[in-house]
């Protein structure tokens, strides 16, 4: 089986600067054009990038939203649904008391994260170039990663994407534990997020 667009889905970006929105804009037109049906949405602006109208799409746009939409109680989910989702991901920084009950309402229409390296921060400052009082350049600059400990001692890796500084756990979250009271929950829809 070759995989084509009924099993990939575009997922827009959770930070888009102004000077990247009109390249962003170009792509999705171009991907919608070509019949990319299928995409998640990192934040509320997916609509307006997507540049569609809730409920105004037709039957083969598939849109679902990512955990940084903040789906924590059952108005975001329903409202998310009245905007045109067709599921959300809840949040790993919700707990499973209250997934339990997002998930005995909403069952597959909830998708569960399992695996992640959830950032913890995303910084258009880069960690590199502040400590060392000057910035490479793009072109030349080394700087890939850099392990720091917290405040509270947690390990936290420091990344460089695109001059940007993502800060993620050295330990990624991890409920692989929880699979079965998850699913006796209701959930039946899992992803492992790998960076």
């Amino acid at each position: 089986i070759k995989p084509g667009r009924d099993f990939i889905r575009l997922a827009l970006p959770l930070i888009t600067r102004k000077w990247e929105e009109a390249s962003l804009c170009d792509k999705i037109k171009r991907l919608r054009n070509a019949g990319w049906n299928k995409w998640e949405a990192s934040n509320l602006s997916a609509w307006t990038l997507l540049g569609v109208e809730p409920q105004s799409e037709s039957p083969e746009f598939d849109l679902t939203t990512d955990w940084s939409v903040y789906v924590v109680n059952r108005q975001a989910a329903l409202l998310a649904f009245e905007m045109g989702a067709g599921r959300v991901m809840l949040s790993p920084e919700d707990g499973l008391e209250n997934m339990r009950l997002l998930l005995a309402e909403f069952g597959p229409k909830a998708g569960v994260i399992i695996y992640q390296d959830t950032p913890l921060f995303i910084s258009e400052s880069c960690a590199h170039a502040n400590l060392a009082e000057r910035c490479a350049g793009r072109t030349a600059c080394h700087f890939e990663h850099m392990d720091i400990a917290s405040s509270a001692a947690e390990a936290i890796r420091v990344l460089n994407a695109q001059c940007r500084t993502v800060a993620i756990n050295e330990r990624p979250l991890c409920l692989s534990s929880c699979l079965g009271k998850l699913r006796e929950a209701g959930a039946r829809v899992f992803r492992a997020d790998f960076i």
